[in-house]
C-alpha cells in the first residue's frame, strides 16, 4: 500500500522543520513555503491531505485566499485541506470551516489529533 501523501504549506522554516520531523516517517511528506507555488504544485502532484498555514507572512496571499482558489478549481476542489493557524477561538474554527477547509488545526499543533484526522480521511477512500 502506498504511503499517504501530505503537503504542508508553511512559510515559517522552524514550524516546517518540526512538522517534517514528526510526519516524514509516517507519510510521504512534501513542503511548499511560498503560497504562490501551491496551486501549481497541486496541479502537478496528487496529494491526499494538505495542511495549510493561514498566515503566510512572506506572501501577499494567505491560506484563506488559497482555499478559495482551490475550491473554484475543477481539478483541485476535491482535495482535503486542513487550516493550520494560531487563531484559537472556537468561532475561528467555524469561520475557517465555512471558507472551505475540511478541518481546523490550532497551534500549537497536537500531532496525534492531526494524525487521527489524516487517518480518518484516508480510511474514507
Amino acid at each position: 500500500m502506498n504511503k499517504t501523501k501530505l503537503l504542508l504549506v508553511e512559510d515559517d522554516s522552524i514550524n516546517a522543520i518540526v512538522m517534517q520531523h514528526y510526519f516524514e516517517h509516517i507519510y510521504d511528506f512534501y513542503h511548499v513555503a511560498d503560497g504562490h507555488q501551491v496551486i501549481e504544485f497541486l496541479r502537478q502532484n496528487t496529494m491526499d491531505v494538505v495542511i495549510m498555514d493561514i498566515n503566510l507572512s512572506k506572501d501577499d496571499i494567505d491560506g484563506v485566499s488559497l482555499i478559495e482558489e482551490i475550491r473554484k478549481d475543477e481539478q483541485l476542489k476535491h482535495i482535503t485541506v486542513f487550516a493550520l493557524t494560531g487563531y484559537a477561538m472556537h468561532s475561528d474554527g467555524d469561520m475557517f470551516l465555512s471558507k472551505g477547509f475540511n478541518k481546523y488545526i490550532p497551534k500549537p499543533v497536537d500531532f496525534q489529533l492531526v494524525s487521527d484526522a489524516i487517518a480518518s480521511v484516508v480510511a474514507k477512500r
